[in-house]
């Protein structure tokens, strides 16, 4: 997970606020970078009910969060639900690759 701003006051406000990531430049602003996917759903968790703009995509991340797909077909539907998340955030529309249709490609070569 990555909130990204010009300055580094909410970040770090952030950071200490839930206690996890790290506040890093990047080429033209600064990010608060979080790896750890129990802190991303904790957070997630604890701001769902105050978005607005990003309701829909927190929604899609607690369904990522929490997928341990088991066989081909459930694996599938959560590479699905990735794409309908990258396609509600404008900037990655251009950059993701591994899309679904990739994904099953490379299934049925594998068949």
């Amino acid at each position: 997970m990555k909130v990204t701003q010009h300055h580094t006051d909410v970040l770090y406000w952030l950071e200490n606020k839930f206690q996890c990531g790290k506040v890093v430049k990047n080429r033209n602003a600064y990010d608060w970078i979080i790896r750890n996917q129990a802190d991303i759903h904790r957070i997630i968790i604890d701001i769902t009910p105050y978005l607005q703009v990003k309701a829909k995509q927190s929604a899609l991340v607690l369904i990522i969060l929490a997928a341990r797909p088991s066989n081909k077909d459930e694996f599938l539907d959560l590479v699905r639900t990735t794409d309908a998340l990258s396609k509600l955030n404008v900037r990655s529309t251009n950059r993701r690759i591994n899309t679904a249709a990739m994904v099953e490609e490379a299934f049925s070569r594998n068949d």
